[in-house]
């Protein structure tokens, strides 16, 4: 039974995502003889509820399983109802309570006998009402188990009660296979399955993958436009308002700025900057960039400074492209004076006039593309490139979680496959017209403009003021004749709510492509309803596949309870992946992973993100591994896309969008990271919290003067708290940033809700008047526990100014700091007191052992937790650290936690030499030796003689489970490491920013959820730190002593030194190049990597924490300031933790 029980159990996680699963089963509860005999019914109902996380192995889950059955047997007098009635849970007439999921086993033979000759013969009943939404019941016979699954045909189809039982026969043949398996191992897939997802190459339409078809792997872009301008060349390419350009004419003027963008030094992933409007001298620039074998990079003329200043750095754009009507406003993208060019039609590019008077970084030029009349323009020669098609096309940013946007690098290949694939599928015809009205920072906007372009279609290029006009917009779609058009659902929503004649109006426009976000169902109906006889097409995608994966072109709906997805396009494969990157059956949610010719590059400059977001392919050569003949194996170094989407797929291979599983939204058609708009309303000294949410339209939060979209339109609108000293806070958010970096990045005005302001302030009235009580936020678990939960303050030692230099008085009292900041500590509620492992440095020199001080301090307190970091274990045996740490657990009465090292200093490593290349693999064994001895386990140790000697340690200590942390110096794989393992993490800012540190928290916590670790983790970031009363006199007194750490630290100023352009090797530089290089980095990490000056200076700095997840904040003290000062300034400390956890 158990065994049953728990593969049951199994299969429920693995359907459902949860860990915590309940079944109920019933017992007969006959446990006294005298009852055996009795006719009745004695039969109550346990409720088997097991702890599933972890990803333990099913021998584990087994154990779990029978703690769980021996415990409710012991209480099985108890009738179910009691408990009902004790716990009293939410109560649901559609459910049963505690559980809606029954197991019964039917153990004991059914006895055919005969009463006075009457003959007795069991007969199945035939039930038609569903007990419980499922109801497993097994019965054992000579053939095996017999097994009857009853469902609820409200919730389930037969087909789905079919699979599911297919895979409880899988899973319990995987487990008697290998029940050393973790659960996340186990087969749930029948063999059939696995095939018909993971089949590719040309085979059947049953096989979801097999996508793969011939596309123009080896060219680039412009090589076929260019093929097409041989064919027709007096073709019309572009039209523009009154003005048409023929193919040749829009050649020639790209060829004549690609000669002029060479000469500027452009070639292969050289990116340039393209700052213009939509119109032929946009294309123009396109091509041209691309003819000169560079990328392109998208600049919105409507984006706020901060951010084009921001894409022009990042980018490290040569070349800025602009258009002489934007001129004026070219301040936006810098801080210097530059040159700009002006390109006329007629000018030969080496007689180019200047205009100085620009704001651009000096290394940046910039070409005005003023080309007049494009018919008139001569034809250039064709510039002689060689680029190839996996070299960057375009870089495109979207949207960052920490506020940092990311470079997407588009590939010509990427994009050609897109474009082949919707050629052969939905192909032009002559009489076809297409309209490019989409901003050129969306990912759309490449197909809008070349996937006409390099087939002979016209392009309509239509302005942003005409788009936004929705009566001339119709106009010019009817008027031009336009026969496809890509857009995202809200637009087409605003075209369907015109009461005219729609298929009269669109008569000619019969291919409508809806992109950018989920299209609703209510939305495809309508457009079903007023244009029977159009071609309505949902295409899904983002930046990082090139636009477009899957493909439904949508026909019936009257089944359907939202508008599916489709299926992969050419080239692509699609697997929705669990949390442990296994399959997903039919029917049940999984994260969207997508593979094939479709992905781009990754983040421009974000190997680190690169890294997270595009992932090895699980799936290379699972062909000849699972036996399936018909997979062609996936080529090796292939990769998938992780999309932070959610999708089931229905039985036919037909795909359902589900939502995402973070806070990115998307708002006409615009990708938005809700966390990088709370990160800037963050910044503003006045708001203590904030929480940005797209919501529907309501009448009291309709932006003023503006003219509502739908119903069902979408806007962002801010829930702020402000700090209980500032007022009046409503009118910074009126400004440039958020007016324009929100509202015409596609999402609507942003609507602020303001508390701890005046009434009159906010947007809305709200029901706790002025003062709400703290956000809750209930996106992700993430978010919430990071917003919710107070900051730790802890202390932090590691270097202190009694340097062992023989220099000290021997009466001097080395570790008065240690022990009184200790008592302090335990008596002002700081949580923890850390202490070091340093060897053989006269800095530090006071923390050879850490246990010896930490044994020291636990006989001075009482509460305060004792902690090191860190124990480099490479240079030690376990059982003696195990032995030493069970003694200060058993000093301190439990309050003993460890961050573990590999090891930095070479040479440390005096102690073990023969670890130090091997330091991270011995970690990692000696790691689990450690843990082994901690929890009572005996480890076998070869003696002397050879024999095998099985060891514990003494004494026990008092936790039986010891707080582990993994410290970590900036690298994202030791913060991967770190969730791999399920420990905490111990970190610093000394080699990484704020927004750095912020993607490997995520990172960490990503990988520690796949992993199947119960919560978030725990987050310590040490930081140097003083407090005292003037911020001006606070800076002066830790100038030299952090001076003299950073002098301590050889990996520091190495590379401080390349970052300023000096030689790394410290031989070579004289004191004066090591004054600069100290001087400029003690401006940096004392605004951005410490707590250093007063209370109200040092608040942003832990409310910045507290914003990306950081649990405590170790505060490291004793970095060469006397003793007695820094003694003094903790009651200031003291203080910044209180303001920082005011509720």
């Amino acid at each position: 039974f158990m065994l049953l029980l728990g593969s049951f159990q199994v299969l429920l996680m693995r359907y459902t995502g949860q860990t915590d699963i309940s079944v109920g089963t019933p017992i007969a509860n006959r446990r006294k003889a005298e009852l055996e005999g009795l006719i009745g019914f004695f039969v109550n109902t346990l409720v088997m509820r097991t702890d599933l996380s972890g990803n333990p192995t099913f021998l584990e889950v087994l154990q779990r399983v029978r703690e769980v059955c021996l415990q409710a047997y012991t209480n099985q007098d108890l009738p179910f109802e009691k408990v009902v009635v004790e716990i009293e849970p939410e109560r649901d007439l559609s459910r049963s309570p505690l559980f809606q999921v029954m197991l019964i086993l039917q153990n004991t033979p059914l006895e055919q006998g005969d009463l006075a000759g009457v003959s007795i013969t069991p007969l199945a009943v035939e039930t038609t009402t569903s007990k419980f939404d499922l109801t497993l019941s097994l019965t054992e016979t000579e053939q095996g188990l017999d097994c009857v699954l009853e469902y609820s045909t409200d919730l389930f189809e037969a087909d789905t009660i079919t699979r599911i039982l297919a895979h409880f026969q899988t899973l319990l043949e995987g487990v008697l296979q290998n029940p050393q398996a973790c659960l996340s191992d186990l087969p749930l897939l029948t063999q059939a399955e696995r095939e018909q997802i993971l089949a590719q190459g040309t085979g059947p339409t049953l096989e979801w993958n097999a996508t793969k078809t011939d596309y123009p792997q080896d060219l680039c872009v412009h090589q076929i436009f260019e093929q097409q301008v041989e064919q027709t060349p007096d073709a019309i390419a572009l039209i523009f308002e009154e003005q048409q350009v023929s193919y040749q004419q829009l050649n020639g003027q790209a060829n004549q700025l690609a000669h002029r963008l060479l000469r500027e030094g452009i070639g292969p992933e050289v990116r340039v900057g393209v700052y213009m409007q939509r119109s032929p001298e946009l294309v123009v620039a396109l091509l041209a960039v691309l003819k000169a074998a560079g990328a392109y990079v998208p600049l919105d003329p409507e984006l706020p400074q901060e951010r084009l200043n921001f894409l022009l750095e990042d980018a490290q754009v040569a070349v800025v492209l602009t258009q002489e009507s934007l001129r004026d406003s070219m301040g936006l993208v810098g801080s210097r004076t530059g040159a700009v060019g002006i390109l006329h039609t007629g000018y030969s590019a080496d007689s180019v006039p200047t205009t100085p008077n620009h704001r651009l970084p000096s290394t940046v030029k910039t070409i005005c593309v003023a080309c007049g009349r494009l018919e008139e323009a001569r034809t250039g020669s064709e510039p002689c490139t060689i680029p190839t098609a996996l070299h960057l096309a375009y870089l495109i940013y979207t949207s960052g979680s920490t506020g940092r946007p990311k470079g997407v690098m588009g590939t010509h290949r990427a994009s050609l496959n897109r474009f082949q694939w919707m050629w052969q599928t939905y192909p032009f015809s002559q009489e076809d017209i297409c309209c490019q009205k989409t901003n050129l920072s969306f990912v759309d906007a490449v197909w809008e403009i070349f996937g006409p372009l390099l087939r002979g279609v016209p392009l309509v290029i239509i302005a942003d003021e005409e788009v936004k006009d929705q009566s001339l917009f119709r106009s010019l779609l009817e008027r031009h004749a336009v026969t496809r058009i890509v857009l995202v659902p809200s637009l087409l929503r605003v075209l369907l709510d015109d009461e005219q004649d729609l298929q009269t109006q669109f008569r000619r426009l019969t291919y409508w492509v809806s992109s950018g976000e989920p299209l609703a169902l209510d939305l495809a109906q309508r457009f079903a309803q007023s244009l029977p006889a159009k071609t309505l097409i949902n295409l899904y995608g983002s930046s990082e596949v090139t636009a477009d994966v899957t493909c439904y072109e949508v026909e019936s709906l009257d089944q359907e309870s939202s508008v599916p997805i489709g299926r992969p396009i050419a080239n692509t494969e699609v697997y929705l992946l669990d949390s442990a990157f296994q399959l997903v059956p039919i029917g049940v949610p999984g994260e969207v992973y997508i593979g094939g010719a479709n992905l781009t590059r990754g983040y421009w400059q974000r190997a680190d993100l690169t890294a997270e977001r595009f992932l090895p392919h699980p799936f290379v050569g699972t062909g000849r591994a699972q036996g399936i003949v018909s997979i062609a194996p996936v080529r090796v170094g292939a990769r998938l896309y992780r999309t932070g989407d959610l999708a089931r797929a229905l039985p036919d291979g037909t795909l359902e969008f589900l939502g995402r599983v973070d806070q990115q939204v998307k708002i006409r058609g615009y990708r938005i990271e809700l966390a990088e708009i709370e990160a800037a309303l963050m910044k503003h000294t006045a708001i203590k919290e904030a929480v940005v949410l797209a919501q529907a339209v309501a009448s009291g939060l309709a932006p003023e003067g503006e003219k509502r979209l739908a119903p069902t339109a979408a806007q962002l609108v801010a829930y702020l708290v402000g700090k209980p000293d500032q007022r009046g806070t409503r009118s910074p958010f009126r400004g440039r940033y958020l007016e324009e970096g929100v509202s015409r990045r596609g999402g609507g005005k942003l609507a602020p809700k303001v508390s701890g302001t005046r009434r009159r302030a906010l947007a809305c009235p709200h029901p706790y008047g002025d003062q709400i009580p703290p956000l809750e936020r209930t996106r992700s678990p993430e978010l919430s526990y990071n917003r919710t939960k107070e900051l730790e303050f802890s202390l932090f030692y590691f270097a202190n100014d009694a340097v062992g230099d023989g220099l000290a008085s021997p009466s001097r009292k080395r570790y008065k700091l240690l022990l009184e900041g200790a008592k302090f500590a335990d008596t002002h509620n700081f949580t923890a007191v850390w202490t070091p492992e340093r060897h053989f440095h006269p800095f530090g020199g006071l923390y050879p052992n850490p246990s010896v001080t930490s044994a020291a301090i636990a006989a001075v307190t009482q509460k305060v937790q004792i902690r090191a970091g860190s124990v480099v274990l490479p240079l030690h045996d376990p059982v003696r650290v195990a032995e030493e740490w069970a003694v200060v657990d058993n000093l301190s009465d439990g309050r003993v936690g460890i961050s573990f090292a590999t090891g930095w200093i070479p040479n440390d490593f005096v102690l073990a030499p023969e670890h130090y290349t091997k330091r991270k693999e011995v970690l990692m064994e000696k790691l689990e030796t450690f843990r082994k001895l901690w929890q009572g386990e005996a480890v076998p140790l070869r003696a002397p003689m050879g024999n095998t000697v099985p060891t514990k340690i003494y004494p026990q200590p008092i936790q039986h489970e010891l707080p582990i942390w993994m410290t970590s110096s900036g690298n994202p794989e030791t913060f991967r490491q770190a969730g791999e393992m399920g420990v905490n993490l111990l970190t610093h800012l000394l080699g990484q920013n704020l927004d750095e540190l912020a993607e490997k928290i995520a990172l960490y916590r990503q990988v520690r959820q796949k992993h199947g670790y119960p919560g978030p983790g725990h987050v310590t970031v040490m930081l140097h730190t003083f407090i005292g009363a003037e911020s001006a006199a606070v800076r002066e007194k830790v100038r030299q002593p952090f001076y003299t750490y950073l002098r301590s630290s050889a990996g520091l100023i190495e590379t401080l030194a390349q970052s300023l352009g000096y030689n790394s090797d410290l031989k070579n530089l004289t004191e004066d190049d090591l004054e600069v290089i100290l001087a400029h980095a003690f401006d940096r990490y004392y605004e951005t990597s410490g707590l250093m000056g007063t209370v109200s200076t040092c608040l942003p700095m832990v409310e910045r924490l507290k914003e990306i997840g950081v649990d405590e904040a170790a505060c490291l003290i004793d970095f060469g300031i006397d003793e007695d000062e820094v003694l003094a300034s903790l009651h200031e400390l003291a203080k910044l933790k209180e303001e920082t956890n005011k509720k």
